[in-house]
């Protein structure tokens, strides 16, 4: 068990430097000896999945999200990896189904607001993605939250999401 521990964590630095140096052969190769060593481990199948979506390969992204959701299915990683590649496809309404499932298995966390607010976006369902833009600032400083906020374009939603900040801070003022 030491020795898998070591090889596991070898395997990991490797497919990091690997990456690094812009070699995604050799990162996958790694990452799938992990997954061959510990099968039933979602950390290698997250990692990979993570690589295939940075590569635009988002049928293999989803198995390996699908296969953390299989082995763990109260794990929200997986759940978010497949929102997240739906999104990428503009395939909003599976992206908003994914986000839904992960607020029911963790409500404070903050990134299926955020990715949920992209997918409102994208169906220009204002209100409800600048909602979750608020949800997810409320939840904490999320980056894509902020970002998206700072990105919006359209005067009117513009506006109406600072409507909604300023009633979420007169109800929280002393909130970050």
């Amino acid at each position: 068990r030491k020795d898998l521990d070591y090889m596991l964590f070898a395997y990991s630095i490797r497919s990091n430097i690997y990456l690094a140096l812009e070699d995604t052969v050799k990162a996958l190769d790694d990452l799938g000896q992990i997954i061959r060593l510990m099968p039933k481990d979602t950390r290698g199948y997250e990692k990979r999945g993570n690589l295939y979506y940075q590569m635009g390969k988002y049928d293999l992204s989803d198995a390996d999200y699908k296969k953390m959701t299989e082995l763990d299915p109260g794990e929200t990683m997986g759940y978010m990896g497949l929102g997240r590649n739906a999104n990428a496809r503009k395939d909003w309404d599976g992206a908003i189904r994914q986000f839904d499932h992960v607020m029911k298995l963790s409500s404070d966390y903050s990134q299926p607001y955020a990715f949920r607010a992209e997918a409102y976006i994208g169906k220009e369902m204002w209100n409800e993605g600048t909602d979750d833009i608020v949800s997810a600032l409320k939840c904490g400083a999320d980056r894509k939250a902020m970002y998206m906020a700072t990105e919006i374009k359209n005067e009117q939603v513009s506006d109406m999401l600072v409507a909604k900040m300023r009633v979420q801070m007169a109800k929280s003022p002393n909130s970050g």
